[in-house]
């Protein structure tokens, strides 16, 4: 199941998206008041999308959006808000801060469809780290196969070379010692 961890201080707000999001089976919805409440689910568990509003009393969206990567660096980020400031947003998106941004009040479709569009980024990040640690395993197993064959034709080589000159004595003791 995947987590979806929704910031709102508005109570009306969380029940919407509660409402919303039970639709989708697949999604484990986590509703929070406060940017503090969500760094501590942040901190508490893996989330794959967090999706935050922006004007809350205390820490701002942004603002916990930068908190959350720092505690969750892998956990897609959503903004919403009803005031925008493009250079705020802009600046958000340049810094690799923001996944998407967008403006309330949403349609119920663009929402559910934002979330899902992160769950797949989160999924495609996840399976690509897979990819990469499964490569560099492979890459460590092919270093140490070539080890093991370069170690072993130095060792048939070492044989070949000790078979001539055992074949060179035997054939000088077969001689009685002497040289032609």
């Amino acid at each position: 199941m995947l987590a979806v961890l929704f910031v709102d201080d508005e109570a009306g707000v969380r029940e919407a998206v509660r409402h919303l999001m039970m639709e989708e089976p697949d999604i484990e919805l986590i509703l929070a008041e406060s940017a503090d409440a969500a760094l501590a689910v942040l901190a508490d568990r893996a989330i794959d999308v967090l999706v935050s509003d922006q004007q809350m009393p205390g820490m701002k969206g942004l603002e916990l959006m930068r908190a959350a990567r720092q505690v969750a660096p892998d956990t897609v980020r959503i903004l919403l808000s009803g005031q925008v400031d493009l250079s705020q947003v802009t600046a958000a998106f340049n810094d690799g801060l923001l996944a998407r941004f967008m403006v309330k009040p949403w349609k119920d479709e663009e929402l559910v469809g934002a979330v899902r569009q992160g769950l797949r980024q989160r999924r495609a990040l996840t399976e690509s780290r897979d990819l990469l640690a499964q490569y560099e395993r492979l890459r460590q197993q092919m270093d140490e196969l070539g080890r093991a064959v370069r170690a072993t034709c130095l060792s048939l080589r070492a044989d070949a070379g000790a078979e001539k000159d055992g074949e060179f004595l035997r054939n000088q003791l077969a001689r009685g010692g002497k040289h032609d």
